[in-house]
């Protein structure tokens, strides 16, 4: 009979321990501000129950200053090239692309190619440029990241259980591979992205 009330302690005690835990990166590039506390909001939770999180932040605007966490969170930042910050300091882009018609990726796509078949023909490729600008801006981020290899060498070594990104191009795949996580999963805050993949 004593035995019964000192296994309950036990089992209490330990269910209470984070055992299972994952190591988990989380590759969120400072580009936009709900971007990044979208994704330091699912780092936030992931932490709370247990996980060891890291979230990854190449800085791209020098507008975006917060790192989205709130919580125990290990954060690492470098640098992207100074074009990239440049472009993503003229705010213009934004307001060009939340101007649109839609505000889902995909439909802002189909409105700027749209939009460049009716001004070809007046020279004017203001909406093609913003969605090849943003992908050569992206490139360039995710070319200028690799040169942090010590950054990236240490991360490599965390040997990551899953890493978490939402896509903007395909780098955070790339990386994801070279740190060995062995799963990654996409988190679209757009709902509309879904389509796309």
């Amino acid at each position: 009979m004593l035995l019964w009330p000192l296994l309950t302690t036990v089992f209490l005690f330990i269910s209470g321990l984070p055992v299972g835990a994952y190591k988990i990166l989380i590759f969120s590039p400072r580009f936009g501000r709900s971007h990044v506390k979208f994704m330091g909001a699912v780092a936030d939770i992931l932490a709370e129950a247990g996980h060891n999180v890291t979230v990854f932040l190449p800085i791209m605007s020098p507008l975006v200053t917060t790192n989205g966490t709130k919580g125990p969170v290990r954060t690492i930042t470098v640098p992207t090239h100074p074009e990239v910050m440049r472009w993503c300091s003229d705010t213009s882009f934004i307001h060009n692309g939340w101007s649109q018609k839609t505000a889902s990726l995909s439909g802002l796509l189909a409105v700027s190619f749209q939009n460049f078949e009716i001004h070809r023909f007046l020279n004017k490729r203001r909406d093609l440029q913003l969605t090849s600008g943003m992908s050569d801006m992206f490139t360039l981020a995710c070319e200028s990241v690799l040169e942090h290899t010590n950054v990236l060498e240490e991360l490599k070594a965390e040997k990551f259980d899953l890493a978490m990104m939402e896509i903007f191009d395909g780098c955070p795949i790339g990386f994801a591979k070279f740190f060995c996580a062995s799963s990654f999963l996409f988190c679209p805050e757009i709902s509309e992205k879904n389509r796309d993949f």
